[in-house]
Formats: structure tokens, C-alpha cells, sequence
């Protein structure tokens, strides 16, 4: 049965005033009633579909309400029920002709999903019913998802995106449509009106999904597991899952279907594994062999579907897609091999289906529609150097028009992206009152129109097309993109990398190690050691570089941001990243050498990233080529580890010489703390630098304040608070003292009856002097009995005496004229940075 709005907001108000009045009898000393049934509060009327999700806070195994939405790693499952109340003789624009009807009350689970959308107030969730069943006209399958579009001004990205694939001849696009969602429970304690969503099919093997051949547990003939396999970018998922695999050159992938890993339903087969895992490989090896018509090896294009790759790529590239190829929203498919007329036809790696779009259509940021965007995938590099016949450039330019058509349609007055704001705008109304976009992505106040937002859409994505059509159609500007640069050592090739064109030289990496060598830099090829700030401008042949380890410039030092590292092993995401610095800053052979203590607990790759596997704690160490080792400990735990109370450094004062290395290392209160990261900085960068680990480097004598600042946060409440710590750093030198006697004339008649003062300034001049300055008269002479100096000494002292502390010369009374030599002792007394100094100066002083 199907009621009207009018008729549920009646019910509802009916349902609402027994729940108050059972409330009032219950309070009574007699209350027998049972439980009181939630009062379902009205749903807006948008003239769109409504899902309501009940949940049963009360089930057993199962989360709150709440639990589901504090838990950052979805595992919080609700148990309830799901319906879709459809509005009398709707249909969606994009189904005219699909059968859009209410969907009866269901058992279901639901949890949370994404991954930046998740920290939203507006949260996106995943259902799967108890029982397969088709929604608002879709095939029939258990697995649904609701996407919040919290980061989505217009609401209709992802929606414009699947239509945008579909209408491009994609061959799986998951489809979705805008719904209104309510949540409540069961004893109407929670019940909330929570936005409008894109309810859709999600990404999964299936006849009414990606529609390719069931793998099944038990099978390992090596014919039968060809295919179907679905895959998807691994950065995202638990690199300790069964699922997660990595190419040599660092691609990180991730199992979609099958599903490998047992502990979340899944199963395990080595066979079906190592298979696809081998196949991913192949083509990884064919697109960096450059041998592209295949003369030599496999081609790429016998492994990979060149039209679906350069079809994924366009609208990547159309949409500026943030999360595109660099997360799990990427997906890649391999077909089953089958047999035609007797001969195997291999079933090639596809690129689909297209998934999560909220991060895409850059439309509020001026001037985005220009440029190709660097997608940063290691594939992508050969395959767009790739512009030979039949190659992936070639294919884009064969792709580009039938897009070009289809943007058209979407942007056309009328078109599908008008329809879709007639479709939304009501919804999107009342889900902008509980979640406004008031503000732009800068924070800046920014006045929100819908309508606006759906034009600046449109005429964004019109200019990204004319950009685009342009830049696509010039003669080899796509095969400029990437540029092939060969690496080579004693005449033979060791590498060879795609790069972007344009990019540093200095991002090529070192060479190849080399026994009693130090590689020191490539050489280009006139033989010109390598700029690394340099950029590259074209194909290039580089040379690696050695030196004799007896005349390279050696690693002395290794310092570690901290000696023990805490982590929290469901903090884990990918790995942990190393801290540390090599000094000395010019040494050649930089290279760490890493290993740990146990390989079952963590084990670090090449780079110092370490892989963690379970809770405890291990040893990591990093040598260096000289054989000096350092290392640092990694303790893992179940538990979540505290920012630490207080914070201070191990010293207050560090005394260093010019040139030398140190660490302002810091202590945590308590202990067992963590702290990730701090910001170092030094008040005078000529006498020492700090950098992110608080390695010191003396570079001048003196004294420096260096400091620390941090952010943490209150264990208890959650609050944050800044940091900062400081200490002394005393750089030790010569003193810079500089003294220099003067002559000073003064009036017989200015000593005849009295004693007569002369302030330190106007007998000696002294420049930059370190520490208290103190002085000793020596010696007088005059200037005609220069020859009997002792004997002169000793009969003019007696007119003359100087002030130890302040430099203050007194000439005394009856003092006869004439030209006096004073010799003075001048002592700076140095400081912590600066040694003592003393200087005679000659002070002359004139009596007429």
C-alpha cells in the first residue's frame, strides 16, 4: 500500500501523541505496558523517493547508533530494517522507463564506509540486505550504498559521472539516484531526518554489477582461473590484508573479488592469487620494456584494453578527479579467457568501473579547466609515451569526440544536468538547513544559491571541453607529456624511467650500489655532471657517476627524530614513515641500509618505511656505508597511546664547534608518550640551523636560541593546546674582539690643579668584544725617551693610572707637558660560545 505525504505526516503526529501519552501512564506506580513503540516523525516532502533505516539498538552482536558512527574503521555493524517510500507516479529522469516503485520494509545490516567523507557530520553509509532484492528499478543484489556528497555542493556529481560513463559506452557503471534519508530506532530515542543521498550500486562481481565470470573457492585448474578478477588501488586498505599486493615498481593494489582474505569472508587460493598477481606484473614488465609493438616481448596491448584505459583516462582527465588513480575508488577488471572456434581468446585487464566523483569537477576554482592533470600512477607514464600506431595517445584521440558528444548533452539547456537540478532542488533545500554550505572550501564566507552552483557547473565543464578538445587535437602535445630518460652504467643500460616532462632531474634517484665505489650523481650526455635542479626537457641518456670510496665524502652521522617510536597498530594505514637525517649534509654516500629485529612484528623497506604486522616491540636500524649504525624503537600496541603532559629538552644548554653536528633532542613526560612531530627553528641561522628532526648544525661562532613548538592534544578532553620549548646552543670560536688605541690631546692648564678623566671611548676604540672587558695600564713612555723605555716606564707611571673595570684614564695633577705612549692591556672575557681575548693597544696622549 502506498500513502500520500499528508497521510504519513497524520499517521505520524497519531503515533507521536500515543508514545507521550503512554510516557505519562508509565510514570504511574502500576505501569504495566510494554515497550513503546518509536513515533515516526515525517519526512520532508521533496517530491523524491525517502529511505528510512530502523535500527534495533537492542540486537544482540550488533552496534548503537552511536558506536556506528564513532568508529573510524567501520567495523560497527547496526542490525534493523530499510524501506523506500516512492511518491505516486514518479520515475527518475534518467529511468523514464524503469519501474520506480516503494520498496517494503527489510531486514539489513548497515555500516559506515569512505574514507575522508567519514569525518563529515554528514556520514555515508553501506547496507547490505538479508535477502537480494531490487531497488528503484535496479537488478537484484544485497549490496547497496548510501554517499552522503558532504563534500558536494551541487549533490550531483557522482550521479552526472555514472550517467556521463553509461552514455560513453563504459562498460560497468554503477548507477544511483538522489533519496531523502531518515534514520531512527526502534524505541524513538534517535530519529533524525539526515539529508538527501545518492543511494546507488556499488563496485562488486555481479550479473547485475561488473558482470564478469564468479570465481569460485575450489577452483584451481590453471584454464578456469583466468578470470574474473576486480581490483582496486591498495593505498587505502590494510597493507596486512590477505587483499593487498605490490608490484616491483611500487604499484600497491588491492583484491576487490575474489576476496582473499577469510576474516572477512572471503577465502584463500593461491592458485586464483599468484595467477592475477603474475598477470598484474606482465603488464607492468611490458609497459616498461618501451617495446610497445611488441618486436621483442609482450606487448602491453595483448595484456590490457587499450579503449577502456584511454576512456577511464579522458574522463579522469575531464572531471580533474582528486581521487583518480591514486586511491580505492580506481578499479581495474581481467576477463576470463575463452575459446573461439578452437583458439583462446585471452581475456584482457579493463579499466572500470568509474567510482566516487565528489572529488572532481573543480568548478569552484578559477582557471581549473586548463591543464592536463599529472595523475601520478606509474602506468600512466609509458602508456602515454606510448604514441606509436594503435598505441594508448593514438586511442585517446580516437575516444575524445564520442565524449566531446556526450559533455554536450550533459551541459545542454534542457540537458541531463538540468534535469537533474529540477530532480534535486527541493531536496537539496531542506538538507542544506541541517547541513549548509555557507562556507567555502577556503573557510571563507561564501553566500550559497544552488541554482548558481548548478550553472558555475555547467560553464566549468564547457571550458575544461573547449580546453581540452584543443590541446587533445595538437600535433604530439599529449606525447610531450612524458619523457623516457635511460640510465646507464659502463656502457650498459641498468633503468629506464618515464618521467613527467618538465619534472627535476634531481627526482631520478641514485645509482646502482657498486663495490669499493661511492656513487656520487649522473652525468648527462656531454658528460656534464648532473644539475638536479634541472629540469627535463625531453628524452635523455644519463650516466651514472663513482667515485673511489678513498676520495668520496663520507656519512658520519645518523640522528632519528626520537629513540622510540609509539603507534597504535590500528593507526596503521600503509606504514610508518622513518625520521631521520644524514650528516654531513654534503656527504655522497647518504644511502641507509635498513633492518630490524624481528620480521614478523615489522619489517622496513628500502626507503626506511616501515611495514607493521602485530603488536610489539622491535629494534630498527639504519647503517651507513661506513658501517656507523643507529637505530631507534618501534613499539606497536592495541592501545592508543597519549600525547604526552610536559615536554623539555634533554639539555638546556648545547655547546658545539664550528662545523660540528648535534641533536636537540627532546624528553616526553610520561614516558610513554608519543609524539609524531614537532617544529624546530633557530633564533640565528649564522651561528647554527635546526632542522626537522632537530639536528643542529654549528656554521658560526655564537650563541643561538633554538626552539621547539607542538601540538597536542588533552588526553581527557581532546582539547589542543601549543607547545613551546627552547634551549642555548653555544657555538664556541675565537673571540671577535677588535681594539685600537687613540690619541688624545687635552690642556696643560686641565691638569695643572687638578686630575683630569678621560672616558675609555676617546682612548681606545673596541668592536664586537665577547664577554666583560677589563684593562691594565702596562707601560708609559715619552715620545723622546722612546730608546730607555724601562727607564721612562718607571718615571711617567706615576702621572697616569687606568680604571680595571670601565677604561676610564686619569691624568694627574702637575703632570708635565708633552707626548705620552700608554700601553694598555684590553681582555675581553669570552663567554660559553667565545674564548677570552686580550689585546694591547697604544694609547697616545698629548699634554700642550
Amino acid at each position: 500500500m502506498k500513502m500520500n505525504s499528508s497521510a504519513v505526516r497524520s499517521i505520524s503526529a497519531l503515533a507521536v501523541a500515543a508514545a507521550v501519552c503512554m510516557t505519562f501512564v508509565c510514570f504511574g506506580l502500576f505501569c504495566s505496558a510494554a515497550a513503546v513503540s518509536y513515533a515516526e516523525t515525517a519526512a520532508p516532502d521533496n517530491g523524491i523517493p525517502v529511505v528510512t533505516v530502523t535500527i534495533d539498538e537492542q540486537a544482540d552482536g550488533y552496534a548503537t547508533i552511536e558506536e556506528m558512527n564513532n568508529d573510524d574503521y567501520h567495523k560497527a555493524e547496526c542490525y534493523g530494517t530499510v524501506k523506500i517510500d516512492v511518491p505516486e507516479g514518479f520515475h527518475y529522469s534518467d529511468f523514464p522507463d524503469a519501474v520506480c516503485e516503494s520498496f517494503a520494509e527489510s531486514a539489513m545490516e548497515i555500516r559506515g564506509r569512505g574514507n575522508t567523507t567519514w569525518n563529515n557530520d554528514k556520514k555515508p553509509y553501506k547496507i547490505k540486505l538479508k535477502k537480494k532484492a531490487s531497488m528503484l528499478g535496479f537488478g537484484e543484489n544485497s549490496h547497496w550504498v548510501l554517499i552522503a556528497n558532504a563534500y558536494d555542493r551541487t549533490l550531483i556529481k557522482d550521479r552526472m559521472t555514472a550517467w556521463l560513463g553509461d552514455a560513453y559506452g563504459m562498460e560497468f557503471t554503477p548507477r544511483g539516484v538522489p533519496v531523502d534519508f531518515v534514520m531512527r530506532n526502534t524505541d524513538g530515542t534517535y530519529d533524525r531526518y539526515l539529508g538527501s543521498y545518492y543511494l546507488s550500486e556499488n563496485v562488486r562481481i555481479d550479473k547485475n554489477r561488473v558482470d564478469i565470470h564468479k570465481l569460485k573457492k575450489e577452483d584451481t585448474d590453471p584454464d578456469k582461473i583466468t578470470g574474473g578478477y576486480l581490483i582496486q588501488g591498495g593505498l587505502q586498505t590494510d597493507y596486512r590484508s590477505p587483499n593487498v599486493f605490490e608490484t616491483k615498481m611500487g604499484t600497491v593494489l588491492s583484491f576487490k573479488g575474489p576476496d582473499f582474505d577469510p576474516a572477512e569472508g572471503g577465502y584463500e587460493n593461491d592458485f586464483q592469487k599468484n595467477y592475477i598477481k603474475k598477470y598484474i606484473q606482465d603488464v607492468e614488465d611490458a609497459l616498461y620494456s618501451g617495446d610497445f609493438d611488441g618486436e621483442d616481448v609482450t606487448s602491453y596491448r595483448d595484456l590490457m584494453d587499450v579503449t577502456s584505459a584511454a576512456k577511464y583516462w579522458l574522463i579522469d582527465q575531464i572531471s580533474r578527479n582528486g581521487d583518480g588513480y591514486g586511491t580505492g575508488s580506481t578499479y581495474i577488471y581481467k576477463k576470463e579467457d575463452t575459446v573461439v572456434d578452437g583458439e583462446t581468446v585471452p581475456g584482457k585487464l579493463y579499466w572500470g568501473p568509474l567510482w566516487d566523483f565528489d572529488f572532481a569537477w573543480e568548478y569552484s576554482d578559477e582557471g581549473t579547466w586548463e591543464g592536463f592533470k599529472n595523475n601520478g600512477h606509474l602506468w600512466l607514464y609509458p602508456m602515454l609515451y606510448d604514441s606509436t600506431p594503435g598505441g594508448f595517445t593514438q586511442e585517446v584521440r580516437k575516444q575524445w569526440p564520442a565524449l566531446r558528444k556526450v559533455l554536450g548533452e550533459l551541459t545542454a539547456e534542457g540537458g541531463v544536468i538540468d534535469r537533474y537540478y529540477d530532480e534535486t532542488a527541493k531536496s537539496q533545500a531542506e538538507d542544506n538547513k541541517i547541513n549548509p554550505h555557507d562556507d567555502d572550501y577556503d573557510g571563507q564566507p561564501d553566500e550559497y544559491v544552488y541554482k548558481e552552483e548548478i550553472e558555475a557547473l555547467k560553464d566549468w565543464i564547457n571550458k575544461r571541453t573547449a580546453w581540452l578538445d584543443r590541446h587533445i587535437r595538437r600535433t604530439h602535445e599529449l606525447e610531450n607529456m612524458i619523457s623516457a630518460v635511460t640510465l646507464e652504467d659502463d656502457g650498459r643500460e641498468i633503468d629506464r624511467k618515464f618521467v613527467e616532462t618538465g619534472s627535476y632531474l634531481g627526482e631520478i634517484g641514485e645509482g646502482p650500489d657498486k663495490e669499493g665505489y661511492t656513487f656520487i650523481g649522473w652525468t648527462d650526455e656531454d658528460g656534464e655532471p648532473l644539475n638536479y635542479e634541472d629540469t627535463i626537457k625531453g628524452d635523455t641518456t644519463l650516466t651514472a657517476n663513482y667515485l673511489p670510496d678513498s676520495e668520496a665524502t663520507h656519512a658520519t652521522g645518523l640522528y632519528f627524530f626520537t629513540d622510540v617510536k609509539r603507534i597504535c597498530i590500528d593507526d596503521i594505514y600503509s606504514v610508518v614513515y622513518p625520521q631521520y637525517t644524514v650528516v654531513p649534509k654534503d656527504a655522497q654516500d647518504r644511502k641507509v641500509y635498513w633492518s630490524t629485529s624481528d620480521k614478523t612484528i615489522a619489517e622496513p623497506a628500502e626507503n626506511g618505511e616501515v611495514k607493521v604486522y602485530k603488536t610489539g616491540t622491535v629494534t630498527i636500524t639504519g647503517r651507513l656505508k661506513s658501517g656507523l649504525e643507529k637505530s631507534y624503537a618501534l613499539v606497536i600496541s592495541e592501545d592508543k597511546f597519549s600525547f604526552p603532559t610536559s615536554i623539555s629538552f634533554r639539555r638546556s644548554e648545547i655547546t658545539m664547534k664550528k662545523g660540528q653536528y648535534d641533536q636537540a633532542a627532546l624528553v616526553l613526560e610520561p614516558e610513554v608518550s608519543k609524539l609524531n612531530y614537532a617544529e624546530f627553528e633557530s633564533g640565528n641561522e649564522k651561528v647554527v640551523t635546526v632542522d626537522e628532526n632537530g639536528v643542529l648544525h654549528a656554521v658560526g661562532t655564537g650563541t643561538a636560541k633554538v626552539t621547539a613548538e607542538m601540538t597536542l592534544i588533552d588526553n581527557e578532553t581532546g582539547d589542543t593546546s601549543t607547545v613551546k620549548i627552547s634551549c642555548r646552543v653555544y657555538v664556541t670560536g675565537a673571540n671577535t674582539m677588535k681594539a685600537q688605541g687613540r690619541t688624545v690631546t687635552i690642556s696643560r692648564s686641565q691638569v695643572k690643579t687638578r686630575s683630569k678623566s678621560i672616558a675609555r671611548s676617546r682612548a681606545i676604540k673596541i668592536k664586537k668584544a665577547q664577554g666583560k672587558v677589563t684593562y691594565a695600564l702596562k707601560s708609559v713612555t715619552k715620545a723622546k725617551n722612546r730608546k730607555y723605555i724601562k727607564l721612562a716606564a718607571k718615571k711617567y707611571r706615576k702621572y697616569f693610572k687606568i680604571a680595571g673595570k670601565s677604561g676610564k684614564i686619569t691624568v694627574k695633577k702637575g703632570t708635565p707637558s708633552g707626548t705620552y705612549k700608554l700601553k694598555i692591556q684590553v681582555r675581553a672575557a669570552g663567554d660559553k660560545a667565545y674564548r677570552p681575548k686580550t689585546q694591547t693597544v697604544t694609547v697616545t696622549i698629548k699634554i700642550r
